[in-house]
C-alpha cells in the first residue's frame, strides 16, 4: 500500500468515527428560528452546533451515534454504521430466533452465549426504526442490554432508550402485531471495551479532514455566511428513513389491523393544510427533502420523502400547516 493510499485509508477510518455532516439538511440551519434541538439534547460531549451553520467539534465528539439516531433529516448521520447495525439485527432475526439481543460493548458478552446478539458501541445509537426492523424480520422480543450507564460518559445518549423502546412497541401495535422490548442492566465486565474514542489526536488532522471531498463536511470557510440558494438546497431522505418506511409498510401487510397510522414519534407524517393557507410556497422551499408540492394552490406531501421534521409548519407565516401521523397500508 503506497503512502497516499495509506493516508487516505487512515483518514477514512477517522472520518467514520465522526458523523457525516450535511448542514443544508439541518432544520436549525435552514431556519434560524427553528426550535429543533434534538441533537443537542442527546449529545454527551456538547459537540454539535446547529446554527448558524451545522458543525461538529471533532475533539468533543465521542462517536456515540445518538445524534444520527434522533436527526430526522439526516443532517447528522453515521450511514455505514447504521446500515451495518440494521443488517446485523436482520441476520440474527433470520436465524429464526424469537428474540434479538442488542448489547453495549461494555457488557463484554461472550461469543459462546446460548443466544445470538449484536454488539454496539452505545445503545444511544439505536433508533425506533432499528427495533421496528427487527420485528419486521421475525423477532418477537428484543433485549437491550447495557452496563451501568450512570458511570459512562455516554449516559446522556442512552437516557432516551426507554422512549425508543416504547415508540417501537407502539408502532408495531398500530398494525395489530406484538413486540416486547426488555431493557436489562448488567454490570460492566472487567476488560470490557471502553466508550468509543479516538486513540489518535484529531487536532493535527482536523484541517486536512475538513478539506476532504465527500459528505463529511465538518467545517467550511463560508460557514457563517451561507447564501439563500445554499440554504434552500434539497436532498433525498437518509437511507435509515427509507428502511423504516419499508418496514412499516411490511408490518402493515403482515398485521390484522389493515391500514394504520404510525405513532407521531416516528418520522412518517401527513401534512394537514388549514384554511388560512395562502399558497405562498414558503414551505416548499424550506423542506429539506422536497417532500411538498403545490396541488391546486395548496401544499401536498409526498410521504415517501417526508421525514416529519416539522420545518414546514414552523416557517408557515399564517400557521396553516400541522403534522399528523402518516397512514400506511391504505
Amino acid at each position: 500500500m503506497d503512502g497516499v493510499t495509506l493516508a487516505d485509508t487512515t483518514l477514512r477510518a477517522l472520518d467514520e468515527r465522526l458523523p457525516e455532516v450535511w448542514p443544508t439538511l439541518c432544520v436549525a440551519t435552514r431556519y434560524q428560528a427553528s426550535t429543533c434541538r434534538r441533537c443537542l439534547e442527546v449529545c454527551p460531549g456538547g459537540a454539535v452546533t446547529p446554527s448558524p451553520w451545522l458543525s461538529v467539534d471533532g475533539e468533543r465528539c465521542v462517536s456515540c451515534g445518538a445524534c444520527a439516531a434522533v436527526c430526522r433529516t439526516g443532517a447528522l448521520d453515521f450511514p455505514q454504521a447504521r446500515a451495518a447495525l440494521a443488517e446485523a439485527v436482520a441476520e440474527v432475526a433470520r436465524q429464526g430466533e424469537p428474540a434479538v439481543s442488542i448489547a453495549c460493548v461494555r457488557t463484554n458478552l461472550r461469543e459462546d452465549l446460548a443466544w445470538p446478539h449484536v454488539a454496539v458501541g452505545c445503545l444511544g445509537a439505536l433508533s425506533e426504526g432499528d427495533l421496528v426492523g427487527a420485528c419486521r424480520r421475525g423477532a418477537e422480543r428484543v433485549w437491550l442490554i447495557h452496563a451501568d450507564c450512570s458511570r459512562c460518559q455516554l449516559s446522556l445518549a442512552v437516557a432516551r432508550i426507554q422512549d425508543v423502546a416504547e415508540a417501537a412497541v407502539a408502532a408495531v401495535a398500530a398494525f395489530g402485531l406484538h413486540l416486547d422490548v426488555d431493557i436489562v442492566d448488567v454490570p460492566a465486565q472487567a476488560g470490557a471495551a471502553a466508550a468509543p474514542a479516538l486513540v489518535l489526536s484529531r487536532r493535527g488532522l482536523f484541517s486536512f479532514i475538513a478539506r476532504r471531498a465527500g459528505g463529511a463536511a465538518l467545517t467550511t470557510t463560508d460557514a457563517q455566511r451561507p447564501d439563500i440558494a445554499t440554504l434552500h438546497a434539497q436532498a433525498a431522505p437518509p437511507a435509515a428513513h427509507r428502511r423504516l418506511l419499508g418496514d412499516l409498510e411490511a408490518l402493515s401487510a403482515m398485521g390484522a389491523a389493515g391500514a394504520a397510522a404510525s405513532p407521531a414519534v416516528l418520522p412518517s407524517a401527513d401534512v394537514v393544510v388549514g384554511a388560512s393557507c395562502d399558497g405562498c410556497g414558503l414551505c416548499l422551499r424550506y423542506c429539506p427533502h422536497g417532500a411538498l408540492s403545490l396541488d391546486g394552490g395548496r401544499p401536498a406531501v409526498d410521504r415517501a420523502l417526508c421525514t416529519g421534521c416539522g420545518l414546514c409548519a414552523e416557517v408557515c407565516p399564517p400557521g396553516a400547516l400541522a403534522l399528523c401521523p402518516g397512514t400506511l397500508g391504505a
